[in-house]
């Protein structure tokens, strides 16, 4: 009887460590304009987001919201944008995991004009050099495709 309620109990907290919260949110604008707003990553269906030829001739602000699950303090929060093939053409890293991360057309300018297509990535890491041994998921965003 000691085993089993051993067991049940060693289960029920391995499940509650490891569960995740699915409060994702992603949003992303230009110019005080909403151009997506998602509750959830991409799974299967990947958001599209369009951005016009004009947009570029203007430095304007392109800032992303994110926010997923508890915060964590000590990690921090890269996004990187790559071509259709996934080659990495920016990146930036940021010391918050969530919050506003603050990028402008300029930013993506050259990048944008030369593929016209272009996937927006997002993953968190830990800063401490010792725990980067953690497994980090990269959650696939959106597609910004140059109008």
């Amino acid at each position: 009887m000691k085993h089993g309620v051993l067991i049940l109990s060693l289960i029920a907290s391995s499940i509650a460590c490891f569960a995740q919260k699915n409060d994702t949110l992603f949003r992303i604008s230009w110019n005080k304009q909403l151009l997506l707003q998602k509750n959830t990553v991409a799974i299967k269906d990947t958001p599209v987001v369009r951005i016009k030829n004009i947009w570029l001739g203007k430095n304007g602000p392109l800032p992303v919201y994110f926010k997923q699950g508890e915060k964590r303090t000590g990690w921090k929060r890269t996004f990187q944008f790559t071509d259709i093939l996934n080659n990495v053409v920016f990146q930036r890293v940021f010391d918050s995991t969530q919050g506003n991360f603050n990028f402008t057309t300029s930013d993506i300018k050259p990048f944008l004009q030369k593929h016209r297509r272009m996937l927006l990535y997002t993953f968190q890491q830990p800063e401490n050099s010792m725990l980067n041994g953690i497994r980090t998921e990269r959650y696939l965003l959106c597609k910004l495709i140059l109008e």
